[in-house]
């Protein structure tokens, strides 16, 4: 009698290899092309090559390259082709380790409970252990993560712009002559988004995915308050005629701008803290090529925490902070107190650096 085959696996590794592999969704796909246009500025030209070969003869395309044509054709049809400068030069939003960053973050489109070793579990779970996020969700986080990469500081990971010449915004400056880094409000962010991906996204959406970020741990965002110096003129000229106190009242003393937001270390060194060695030099040169350019620039990473009109400055909106400094509002005229980083955000100690 002949004794017959095993039919399972012989080994572990062989019996739960098809919990470690996964077929990777048309989203994520397209999230990744996406990343790597906004790196490079343009399309990689091998998907040109694979579309005007379906051209000559589709019969002799193999099957990665039949799986490449139907992306292409997919980004081209949700994207269209990249946008240029009036000059007509390749928009690049994106710097080389920003790319590898996010193209780790799609791994949470398709597998969000083993990618990067269970890392970002918090951020699956961040408004129940259970009910995870769905889907769209995750697609939708990474699509607004990849826009805030796109105002991200290189270095100090904060969202802001530098002043903009073509709108006449006056730069402001540190005392050693390097530009200071402004906030950007959501709405800004929000243009933004459209901007980058062809499609609006709503406010309530739009903060839906910020909060997730926060909930998780991974962003923060803090609220700027400056002195409203403008308000005590129009009340004084209010008062000389003769308008009341309540209408006198209703003029703000203190007014907000653009909050200060930033991805903490630990969302970073989620995507990044487990790329093997050869990729970690790789991200290390991208990013003191960036930082060195931001010094032949004479750029800073710090925000600019004055206002050019005002005396005021900014502070936590926190009850906490503001009765241990025993004021009833929030604190007007004094700068703050200097610190070696210039500001009072952390400073990042990547861990994959």
């Amino acid at each position: 009698m002949t004794r017959k085959s095993r039919t399972y696996p012989k080994s572990k590794s062989a019996e739960t290899a098809h919990h470690d592999k996964y077929d990777e969704s048309m989203e994520s796909k397209l999230c990744k092309l996406h990343a790597r246009v906004l790196c490079v500025g343009k399309i990689p030209d091998k998907y040109f090559s694979i579309y005007e070969k379906s051209q000559r003869n589709a019969s002799s395309l193999k099957n990665k390259e039949r799986a490449d044509l139907e992306l292409f054709d997919k980004y081209t049809q949700v994207y269209g082709l990249p946008k240029t400068h009036k000059n007509g030069k390749e928009m690049k939003w994106l710097t080389l380790w920003k790319m590898k960053a996010i193209h780790a973050f799609c791994l949470f489109i398709d597998d969000p409970k083993r990618c990067h070793k269970g890392r970002l579990m918090g951020l699956h779970q961040c408004k129940s252990s259970m009910k995870t996020l769905q889907f769209k969700q995750r697609v939708e986080l990474v699509k607004v993560v990849t826009t805030l990469f796109t105002l991200m500081n290189v270095d100090g990971c904060r969202i802001g712009r530098y002043a903009d010449k073509r709108k006449k915004q006056t730069p402001l400056y540190d005392e050693n002559g390097h530009e200071l880094l402004r906030a950007v409000t959501h709405s800004e962010i929000r243009d933004q988004h459209e901007f980058i991906w062809s499609s609006a996204i709503t406010k309530t959406k739009y903060t839906d995915v910020i909060n997730m970020l926060k909930l998780a741990g991974f962003f923060e965002v803090e609220s700027c308050y400056v002195g409203n110096v403008e308000g005590e003129v129009i009340r004084h000229e209010m008062r000389l005629n003769g308008a009341t106190a309540e209408e006198i009242g209703e003029i703000p003393r203190i007014k907000s701008v653009a909050a200060y937001k930033w991805f903490k270390e630990s969302f970073i060194n989620a995507l990044l803290g487990v790329v093997p060695e050869s990729t970690r030099e790789m991200l290390r040169t991208s990013l003191d090529v960036a930082k060195a350019d931001m010094a032949k620039k004479k750029l800073s990473s710090m925000y600019a925490t004055h206002s050019a009109s005002s005396a005021g400055f900014w502070t936590k909106k926190r009850k906490e902070f503001l009765q241990l400094l025993g004021l009833t509002r929030y604190p007007q005229g004094a700068p703050p107190a200097p610190n070696p980083y210039g500001d009072t955000l952390p400073e990042l100690d990547y861990g994959w650096g």
